[in-house]
């Protein structure tokens, strides 16, 4: 197999075919697809851990964040989550997920319990600046705090959907990120 850079995306051989291809730009990649008759054959994960680890961002040892397009149904989800997985990592939480008209959030992976399942939440009708660094502060603490991956993904979830409300109502505009200082006591445990 050969990757080769052409053009602004990179494009998958097998041989002299090209059987796959990406658009990449810095950590973002716009666009990934394999030919039909070769997908589920492990090409697409292949190339996604290529890019990552020509671009420096594959590391066992640290968080890799990355954005790509995300499959639309549930066992697309679940496949792409698991094979992430496998990359080195124990748990894996893909966010920007939408399962359903109107929902939002995370499908969440843990290796060690074998477990994939998607954690949604009502969508807010609007864009919000910062719910990714707040999503992953919230998803950080909880798992600090002892918390099982599905567990801290529903707390940063319902906790993003909650700033989301408040920032709509209040018309906090755009550019000044999503309004969660206010909501931090929702996020002290009960028992503290």
């Amino acid at each position: 197999m050969q990757i080769k850079q052409e053009k602004g995306h990179y494009t998958l051989y097998k041989e002299n075919e090209a059987i796959g291809m990406a658009v990449v730009d810095g950590a973002t990649i716009l666009r990934l697809e394999i030919v039909p008759e070769w997908r589920g054959r492990g090409y697409g994960s292949y190339l996604v851990k290529e890019l990552l680890r020509r671009g420096g961002g594959l590391d066992p040892k640290q968080t890799t964040r990355f954005t790509a397009p995300l499959p639309r149904d549930e066992a697309g989800l679940k496949a792409l989550t698991e094979k992430l997985g496998c990359l080195g990592r124990r748990s894996v939480t893909l966010t920007g997920v939408s399962l359903a008209e109107g929902k939002t959030g995370a499908m969440c992976y843990d290796a060690g319990k074998n477990t994939c399942r998607p954690v949604q939440t009502e969508r807010v009708d609007r864009e919000f600046l910062g719910t990714g660094d707040v999503f992953a502060s919230v998803l950080t603490g909880a798992l600090v705090r002892g918390e099982g991956l599905l567990d801290a993904a529903a707390q940063a979830i319902d906790f993003i959907r909650l700033c989301a409300v408040r920032t709509a109502a209040e018309g906090i505009p755009l550019r000044e990120g999503v309004d969660f200082e206010p909501l931090l006591g929702h996020l002290v445990p009960r028992d503290a």
